[in-house]
Formats: C-alpha cells, structure tokens, sequence
C-alpha cells in the first residue's frame, strides 16, 4: 500500500523499476516498440500511485509524465546502446516536482534526478 506524503519512496521505487525494466530489455534492440513498452512500464506504476494517493495530479494532469521516445533518444544515443526515459512526478509529499532521467544501457540504469 502507497503511503502519502513519501518521495523518497517513490523515487526509491522508480529507481526499481528502472532497474528491473532495464534488466528486461537489456538485450532487445532499441525500436520504437521497446520505448513505447518501457513508457507503457512507468506509466502503469504511476497511474497505481496516483490512485494510491501518492501524487498530487491538476485538474487535466495525472500527476505525472513519462517521456521515452525519438525526443528523449536520439539516433546517437541508440547508437550507443542506451535507451533514456524522462520521467516528471509531482508527489502528494511538500515538495514541489521531482524529474528523474535513466538511460538504459547494457551496464544497468544510472538514476539521475532532482528537484
């Protein structure tokens, strides 16, 4: 169960995630339908948060965005073997927004983020 008013837990969960959806798909090809899946992963956590309570959503905004796409990976960085994906939250907890960036690489997810 999702306790409110938690960010750090959220980030910590985020962070999870990126690693076991990064453990998945570590071996696929960068594509279009890889993005679309990791981008469809974090976008069912957080719809679960937000009903949760764990998000402070605005009258036409869940709470939350998911970016993992041409715009967040560049032909360059799938050359690299690293897939990225922009995630945006803003927790129900007194903070204002949290935006987290991880790429995906062979190596594992490095979370990178900050208020």
């Amino acid at each position: 169960a999702w306790r409110p008013g938690s960010a750090s837990r959220l980030m910590a969960r985020l962070i999870r995630l990126a690693n076991r959806l990064g453990d998945a798909v570590v071996f696929e090809p960068i594509s279009d339908r890889l993005m679309a899946r990791v981008r469809e992963g974090f976008t069912r956590v957080l719809q679960r948060v937000a009903a949760a309570g764990g998000l402070n959503p605005g009258p036409k905004d869940p709470g939350f965005t998911v970016l993992c796409d041409r715009s967040t990976t560049t032909q360059q960085d799938i050359d690299a073997g690293t897939l990225n994906a922009e995630i945006s939250v803003r927790p129900a907890a007194a903070i204002e927004a949290i935006r987290v960036l991880l790429p995906i690489t062979p190596g594992g997810t490095r979370g990178e983020g900050g208020p």
